[in-house]
């Protein structure tokens, strides 16, 4: 009987709480980018719900590959004092856990695409949705979330940032930041020239020889010219530059950065091509996909973009009157089913990556509102001499 009484107070006693690890216990979830041997660190200080983390992860990588093994970047999750809303805790968690899990670079796009408040207010409602929108079991991202090393992640982050701003007499350190060496904290935008002109510093007091890096932001021939007939291209194949962008669905953030671009064809008419390719199987996705399929066939395209980047999702008369007309071209033309689609699946004959794309060369959020300045420094490294816009159209590919 007595034995019966334990077993019964034994069922009954709550569950044993998650104890927190010891010290130094987790492993740092984002790992490291570049190689492990090389002679020059750079540590990244940023909090995931600071918009602009993925657009930073990207640069990091493609400032890594430029310098052809010199240099890796250590990135330390922090907690910013001015993000601590509950919107704020809550997607940090998420993004963290996915990074735990293999997918910080999914998870930094995803709340960059989102932002943190949209990005919570899913996770209340449909937190499987996001899990598999990452590529994760729900039942993983839970048991991520549960583990006291996101905690410590975090705090271990924030007190090294503390650390390295308290010693700083010179410079600011909010995230995000860099250090480099025994350098002290400073901040620094998405293009990373400061970060550069550090490195550049750095390596020329080290006594090795070393070969010169590539300083020019690396281009994808794929992404220069896609096929004309992907999605939808607004100005013709003959435009010398070309801005090339992947959205999944019609109201994507992106839309609403391109009212710049629109203005600069405006004013110098047959300079720049745009070209929109819907990604992903999910509804919105095909709805945007047979509406620039239907655009291009009515010969809509221009239409079509001002309202994507001027009404950006509203139900205005004119908005709602082009949708109509699009949506029953779409029915006629039977676009969609047989679209060739640019998927991301590494496999995919042609896979290209996410963002936005100037002549074949990643373009930051900043860049885009300067779209100008963009291909002014484009044309002055293919010929300096050359008008900016130069009436010669490279060939269609």
């Amino acid at each position: 009987m007595l034995a019966a009484l334990l077993a019964g107070l034994l069922l009954a006693a709550p569950a044993p709480r998650p104890t927190a690890p010891p010290p130094n216990a987790c492993a740092a979830p984002l790992g490291m980018i570049g190689p492990r041997a090389a002679p020059l660190t750079v540590r990244w200080y940023f909090d995931p719900v600071i918009l602009g983390a993925h657009e930073l992860w990207l640069e990091l990588h493609r400032l890594v590959a430029d310098y052809d093994g010199l240099v890796q970047v250590r990135p330390i999750l922090v907690v910013s004092a001015v993000h601590s809303e509950q919107h704020h805790r809550d997607a940090r968690r998420w993004v963290v856990a996915a990074a735990h899990l293999g997918r910080a670079e999914e998870a930094l796009h995803r709340l960059d695409v989102d932002g943190p408040e949209r990005f919570a207010a899913q996770l209340r409602v449909a937190p499987e949705r996001i899990a598999a929108l990452l590529g994760l079991p729900i039942a993983d991202v839970q048991r991520a979330l549960d583990d006291p090393c996101i905690d410590q992640t975090l705090a271990r982050g924030s007190v090294e940032l503390r650390r390295a701003i308290h010693h700083n007499q010179l410079r600011a350190g909010r995230p995000p930041a860099f250090a480099i060496g025994a350098l002290p904290v400073f901040e620094d935008g998405a293009r990373l020239d400061g970060v550069r002109r550090e490195i550049e510093h750095a390596l020329r007091r080290q006594p090795a020889p070393r070969p010169s890096p590539r300083r020019e932001r690396a281009i994808s021939p794929r992404l220069a010219r896609p096929p004309a007939a992907v999605g939808m291209l607004v100005g013709g194949i003959a435009p010398p530059h070309r801005l090339v962008l992947f959205a999944e669905q019609e109201d994507h953030p992106v839309f609403v950065l391109l009212a710049p671009v629109l203005a600069l064809r405006a004013r110098r008419p047959g300079s720049l091509a745009i070209q929109v390719i819907a990604r992903g199987p999910s509804a919105n996705a095909v709805r945007l996909r047979r509406r620039l399929c239907a655009a291009r066939h009515l010969g809509a395209e221009l239409e079509y973009m001002r309202v994507l980047a001027l009404d950006y999702g509203a139900d205005t008369p004119r908005a709602r009157d082009l949708r109509d007309r699009l949506d029953a071209a779409a029915e006629r033309q039977r676009c969609g089913e047989d679209e060739e689609r640019l998927e991301a699946a590494k496999d995919a004959p042609l896979a290209l990556p996410e963002g936005i794309w100037l002549d074949g060369a990643a373009l930051g959020q900043r860049e885009l509102g300067a779209i100008e300045r963009e291909i002014l420094s484009i044309e002055r490294a293919v010929q300096p001499l050359d008008a900016v816009f130069s009436p010669a159209a490279p060939p269609e590919t």
